[in-house]
């Protein structure tokens, strides 16, 4: 078996958020100056013990999370280099809020942790997240114009459209999964291409028109607040201020002998193998983010969704946009066919949805 590498850059074009689940609650940080501080929360103790003994056993015998973390931000010194682990800029506004709501008993104050290697906590890209993005894209392509429609078992779909689909056992046989062959480097990242923004759920806003009911939303009474939910604090990477990544992909030759990706790619080079599968990759991204500008219009963001259309009709080969991480949805990560209308929500940063980004290869 032969690998065959592929450099490739990632370049970021709207906020994004890759999760692993975690999230810090306000006694795992402090936001001061303009910077997020995660704490070294046994050297704050000592500290506190050491300088105000009466006044911080007072406050935990409390048992109030948020009355503990005021303790710890008016008594935290971002000087003091012992007290905190990292830190990274963040905006006033996030920092206002932050201070109002510790004053609130019932706000969690909670920050969506961007996903973090456990071994130097710093975070990174998961290469898993990019080849998934890929995988939805390809089993997409596969699925049209096939007769399989009555499967409704995700795992018996997706054997039976790459070919990795035992008979004899009647189940699938992930050893034959041609995307093991598909191997996207994780991309380590630095703190300071972080930053903390609000992540809100949200419904078509009152710019939106129904043509079908001839009114205005906003005279219409089922057209209110189009916040759903309620709003995250979200560790995000600032497009805006992001790099171009370097990372690379690497294919096991053995992935050329599946007949299904075949029928995408056809018989020829590598280079060109790959370029084909991109073509399948952008089709569907392509496709649905046409369903999105009516939505976003509503926002007043018609013109982020051109702005995407417009990077799709420059690609050149080598080159695809795809969709990835919180907020990409239900329409972004399957590739079964979703209702006309699509989902009612949305998750936005700024009005913005989250998660594109572009990928170029070289050969």
């Amino acid at each position: 078996m032969k690998n065959i590498t592929f450099p490739m850059q990632i370049k970021l074009l709207s906020y994004l958020h890759i999760g692993s689940g975690e999230k810090l609650d306000p006694t795992d940080y402090v936001i001061k100056d303009g910077k997020i501080y995660y704490l070294n929360k046994l050297e704050c103790i000592r500290q506190f013990l050491k300088t105000d003994k009466n006044g911080f056993q007072h406050i935990m015998q409390a048992a109030n999370q948020n009355k503990i973390a005021l303790y710890f931000y008016q008594h935290f010194n971002p000087d003091d280099s012992k007290l905190w682990t990292s830190f990274y800029k963040t905006d006033k506004q996030i920092e206002n809020s932050y201070l109002e709501n510790l004053k609130k008993e019932n706000n969690q104050n909670l920050i969506v942790q961007f996903i973090r290697d456990p071994l130097n906590d710093m975070p990174y890209l998961p290469g898993s997240s990019i080849k998934g993005s890929f995988r939805t894209a390809i089993v997409a392509a596969l699925k049209k114009g096939n007769s399989l429609n009555k499967i409704k078992d995700d795992g018996k779909l997706q054997a039976y459209l790459l070919n990795y689909f035992n008979e004899q056992r009647r189940k699938p046989d992930i050893t034959n999964d041609p995307f093991k062959y598909l191997k996207f480097a994780d991309v380590p990242l630095s703190l300071d291409c972080l930053t903390l923004k609000v992540t809100e759920s949200k419904k078509k806003g009152s710019n939106y028109f129904d043509e079908g009911l001839q009114t205005h939303p906003k005279h219409n009474s089922r057209h209110g607040d189009n916040k759903t939910g309620i709003p995250e604090t979200t560790e995000v990477i600032d497009y805006h201020n992001a790099p171009i990544y370097e990372a690379k992909l690497t294919i096991a030759d053995s992935i050329f002998a599946n007949e299904k990706l075949e029928q995408l790619t056809g018989k020829t080079s590598d280079w060109e193998w790959l370029a084909n599968l991109l073509n399948s990759v952008n089709n569907f991204y392509q496709t649905k983010l046409s369903g999105e500008k009516e939505f976003f219009q509503s926002l007043n963001k018609g013109s982020f969704i051109d702005n995407l259309k417009q990077k799709f009709s420059k690609l050149q080969e080598g080159e695809c946009i795809i969709r990835m991480g919180k907020g990409a949805g239900k329409r972004f990560l399957t590739y079964l066919d979703n209702k006309p209308n699509g989902p009612l929500t949305r998750k936005v940063i700024d009005d913005e949805p989250l998660g594109w980004c572009k990928i170029s290869f070289t050969k």
